[in-house]
Protein backbone atom coordinates (compact mmCIF):
# COMPACT_ATOMS: atom_id res chain seq x y z
CA UNK A 1 0.00 0.00 0.00
CA UNK A 2 1.34 3.55 -1.12
CA UNK A 3 1.88 6.04 2.07
CA UNK A 4 0.15 8.59 1.50
CA UNK A 5 2.21 11.22 3.49
CA UNK A 6 5.54 10.73 2.25
CA UNK A 7 4.18 10.11 -1.80
CA UNK A 8 1.86 13.07 -2.07
CA UNK A 9 2.93 15.65 -4.22
CA UNK A 10 1.49 18.91 -5.18
CA UNK A 11 2.32 21.98 -7.53
CA UNK A 12 1.00 24.34 -5.48
CA UNK A 13 1.99 26.77 -2.37
CA UNK A 14 -0.39 28.77 -0.01
CA UNK A 15 0.09 31.41 2.60
CA UNK A 16 -1.98 33.41 4.83
CA UNK A 17 -1.35 36.83 6.40
CA UNK A 18 -3.67 38.87 7.92
CA UNK A 19 -3.68 41.68 10.37
CA UNK A 20 -5.41 40.73 13.87
CA UNK A 21 -7.71 43.87 14.06
CA UNK A 22 -8.95 44.22 9.96
CA UNK A 23 -6.45 47.09 9.38
CA UNK A 24 -4.92 47.04 6.35
CA UNK A 25 -1.48 48.19 6.17
CA UNK A 26 1.46 48.45 3.53
CA UNK A 27 3.43 45.62 5.82
CA UNK A 28 1.01 43.68 4.94
CA UNK A 29 0.94 43.74 1.63
CA UNK A 30 4.97 44.12 1.59
CA UNK A 31 5.05 40.70 3.59
CA UNK A 32 2.50 38.91 1.48
CA UNK A 33 4.76 40.03 -1.75
CA UNK A 34 8.12 38.64 0.47
CA UNK A 35 6.07 35.15 1.13
CA UNK A 36 4.69 34.80 -2.32
CA UNK A 37 8.43 34.94 -3.37
CA UNK A 38 9.39 32.42 -1.21
CA UNK A 39 7.09 29.60 -2.96
CA UNK A 40 9.44 29.73 -6.50
CA UNK A 41 10.06 26.12 -5.69
CA UNK A 42 6.04 25.32 -5.64
CA UNK A 43 5.66 26.30 -9.01
CA UNK A 44 7.09 25.48 -12.83
CA UNK A 45 8.93 27.47 -15.02
CA UNK A 46 9.19 27.42 -19.33
CA UNK A 47 11.75 27.33 -21.47
CA UNK A 48 12.36 31.36 -21.17
CA UNK A 49 12.99 31.11 -17.48
CA UNK A 50 10.83 34.04 -16.83
CA UNK A 51 7.16 32.30 -17.41
CA UNK A 52 5.86 31.07 -14.77
CA UNK A 53 2.53 28.73 -14.36
CA UNK A 54 0.98 31.24 -12.55
CA UNK A 55 0.72 32.86 -9.19
CA UNK A 56 -1.21 36.20 -7.39
CA UNK A 57 -1.93 37.47 -4.11
CA UNK A 58 -5.56 37.93 -3.38
CA UNK A 59 -5.89 41.24 -0.98
CA UNK A 60 -8.80 43.27 0.66
CA UNK A 61 -9.97 45.83 -1.61
CA UNK A 62 -8.13 48.67 -1.36
CA UNK A 63 -10.28 51.03 -0.84
CA UNK A 64 -8.91 54.44 -0.07
CA UNK A 65 -6.25 53.73 -3.32
CA UNK A 66 -9.39 53.11 -5.40
CA UNK A 67 -11.05 56.01 -4.49
CA UNK A 68 -8.10 58.72 -5.26
CA UNK A 69 -7.47 56.35 -8.48
CA UNK A 70 -11.12 57.01 -9.34
CA UNK A 71 -11.13 60.45 -8.29
CA UNK A 72 -8.42 61.23 -11.12
CA UNK A 73 -11.11 60.51 -13.25
CA UNK A 74 -13.63 62.23 -11.75
CA UNK A 75 -15.58 59.68 -10.66
CA UNK A 76 -17.05 59.07 -6.79
CA UNK A 77 -16.91 55.90 -5.88
CA UNK A 78 -19.81 55.25 -3.07
CA UNK A 79 -19.16 53.13 0.06
CA UNK A 80 -20.98 50.07 -1.19
CA UNK A 81 -19.24 48.17 -4.58
CA UNK A 82 -17.81 45.68 -6.09
CA UNK A 83 -14.34 45.12 -8.22
CA UNK A 84 -13.98 42.63 -11.04
CA UNK A 85 -10.98 41.86 -12.03
CA UNK A 86 -11.22 40.71 -15.48
CA UNK A 87 -8.71 39.50 -18.04
CA UNK A 88 -9.73 39.59 -21.52
CA UNK A 89 -9.00 40.08 -25.32
CA UNK A 90 -11.51 41.83 -26.68
CA UNK A 91 -13.37 44.48 -26.04
CA UNK A 92 -17.00 43.73 -26.74
CA UNK A 93 -16.53 41.39 -23.53
CA UNK A 94 -17.09 44.61 -21.10
CA UNK A 95 -20.14 45.11 -23.36
CA UNK A 96 -21.23 41.89 -22.45
CA UNK A 97 -20.12 43.01 -18.56
CA UNK A 98 -22.46 46.29 -18.42
CA UNK A 99 -25.08 44.60 -19.81
CA UNK A 100 -25.88 41.67 -17.79
CA UNK A 101 -25.24 43.81 -14.84
CA UNK A 102 -27.20 46.12 -16.17
CA UNK A 103 -29.91 43.08 -16.11
CA UNK A 104 -29.30 42.15 -12.65
CA UNK A 105 -30.15 46.19 -11.32
CA UNK A 106 -26.06 46.90 -10.99
CA UNK A 107 -24.83 50.00 -12.23
CA UNK A 108 -21.33 49.90 -14.25
CA UNK A 109 -19.50 53.02 -12.80
CA UNK A 110 -15.82 53.16 -13.55
CA UNK A 111 -13.79 50.95 -15.50
CA UNK A 112 -9.42 51.15 -14.54
CA UNK A 113 -7.01 49.77 -16.95
CA UNK A 114 -4.56 47.97 -14.53
CA UNK A 115 -0.99 49.37 -14.83
CA UNK A 116 1.73 46.58 -15.85
CA UNK A 117 5.21 46.41 -16.19
CA UNK A 118 5.73 43.59 -19.26
CA UNK A 119 9.61 43.79 -18.40
CA UNK A 120 8.80 41.33 -16.04
CA UNK A 121 6.53 38.94 -17.80
CA UNK A 122 8.69 36.18 -19.95
CA UNK A 123 8.41 35.36 -23.87
CA UNK A 124 5.00 33.21 -23.34
CA UNK A 125 3.56 35.07 -21.07
CA UNK A 126 3.70 38.39 -22.94
CA UNK A 127 2.49 36.62 -26.27
CA UNK A 128 -1.14 35.78 -24.31
CA UNK A 129 -1.18 38.71 -22.19
CA UNK A 130 -4.67 39.84 -22.09
CA UNK A 131 -6.22 43.46 -21.21
CA UNK A 132 -6.32 43.67 -17.71
CA UNK A 133 -8.79 45.85 -16.38
CA UNK A 134 -10.72 46.60 -13.23
CA UNK A 135 -15.02 46.78 -13.24
CA UNK A 136 -16.39 48.85 -10.46
CA UNK A 137 -20.14 48.11 -9.97
CA UNK A 138 -22.25 49.29 -7.69
CA UNK A 139 -26.33 48.42 -6.53
CA UNK A 140 -28.78 50.67 -8.97
CA UNK A 141 -31.62 50.07 -6.29
CA UNK A 142 -32.81 49.78 -2.86
CA UNK A 143 -33.93 46.30 -3.56
CA UNK A 144 -30.28 46.07 -5.00
CA UNK A 145 -28.69 47.26 -2.17
CA UNK A 146 -30.38 44.64 -0.12
CA UNK A 147 -29.20 41.63 -2.49
CA UNK A 148 -25.92 43.44 -3.29
CA UNK A 149 -23.34 40.22 -2.83
CA UNK A 150 -25.54 38.30 -4.51
CA UNK A 151 -26.75 40.09 -7.59
CA UNK A 152 -22.96 40.36 -7.88
CA UNK A 153 -22.20 36.97 -8.05
CA UNK A 154 -25.20 35.72 -10.23
CA UNK A 155 -23.83 38.18 -12.58
CA UNK A 156 -20.19 36.82 -12.63
CA UNK A 157 -21.83 33.39 -12.93
CA UNK A 158 -24.19 34.90 -16.42
CA UNK A 159 -20.97 36.38 -17.31
CA UNK A 160 -18.71 33.13 -17.52
CA UNK A 161 -21.49 31.39 -19.05
CA UNK A 162 -22.03 33.70 -21.95
CA UNK A 163 -18.47 34.12 -22.45
CA UNK A 164 -17.24 30.69 -22.17
CA UNK A 165 -16.15 30.10 -25.36
CA UNK A 166 -14.07 33.40 -25.21
CA UNK A 167 -10.71 31.74 -24.16
CA UNK A 168 -9.00 34.91 -23.07
CA UNK A 169 -11.64 35.90 -20.96
CA UNK A 170 -11.23 35.80 -17.39
CA UNK A 171 -12.54 36.97 -14.09
CA UNK A 172 -9.81 35.85 -11.14
CA UNK A 173 -11.81 37.94 -8.80
CA UNK A 174 -15.32 39.71 -8.54
CA UNK A 175 -16.35 40.80 -4.83
CA UNK A 176 -17.03 43.10 -2.56
CA UNK A 177 -14.42 42.58 -0.67
CA UNK A 178 -11.50 40.84 -2.32
CA UNK A 179 -9.58 42.08 -5.50
CA UNK A 180 -6.97 39.09 -6.85
CA UNK A 181 -3.85 40.13 -8.92
CA UNK A 182 -2.31 37.56 -10.96
CA UNK A 183 -0.85 36.54 -13.88
CA UNK A 184 1.48 33.97 -15.63
CA UNK A 185 4.39 35.43 -13.73
CA UNK A 186 7.29 34.68 -11.50
CA UNK A 187 6.66 34.82 -7.73
CA UNK A 188 9.78 37.10 -7.53
CA UNK A 189 8.07 39.52 -10.12
CA UNK A 190 4.79 40.02 -9.53
CA UNK A 191 5.21 43.04 -7.71
CA UNK A 192 7.22 44.92 -10.67
CA UNK A 193 4.37 43.20 -12.78
CA UNK A 194 1.66 44.91 -10.98
CA UNK A 195 2.82 48.67 -11.01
Amino acid sequence: MQDLFTSFKDNCGFGLLASIDNTPTHKNLEDAVTSLSRMMHRGAITADGKTGDGSGLLLSIPRSFFRKEAAKEGIDIPDKYAVAMVFSNQQSDFDVIKETCENNDLKVIYVRDVPVDTNALGEQALASLPMIKQVFVTPNSAVATQRFEALVYLSRKEIEAELREDKSFYIPSFSTSVVSYKGLVMPTHIKEFYV
